[in-house]
């Protein structure tokens, strides 16, 4: 609460955290997915998505998380 994901990344980011993050929007921001891959996030779903996709995103991101 009293931040926007996009700030939160950025905090965990200043605290040396490199918590894979997905992120998850409605919003019709054509920049936002440059914003968001910017700060470091593993990955943008953007709302409505298909429950495979979700699945899908977060194995790709488990999987990279592991091979650092």
């Amino acid at each position: 609460p009293g931040m926007s994901g996009l700030e939160l990344k950025q905090c965990l980011n200043n605290r040396g955290s490199d918590i894979p993050m997905i992120f998850v929007s409605a919003q019709s921001d054509p920049s936002l997915p440059e914003r968001v891959l910017q700060i470091g996030a593993a990955a943008l779903l953007q709302k409505p998505f298909h429950g495979q996709h979700l699945m899908d995103t977060v194995n790709s991101v488990i999987s990279n998380a592991s091979k650092t």
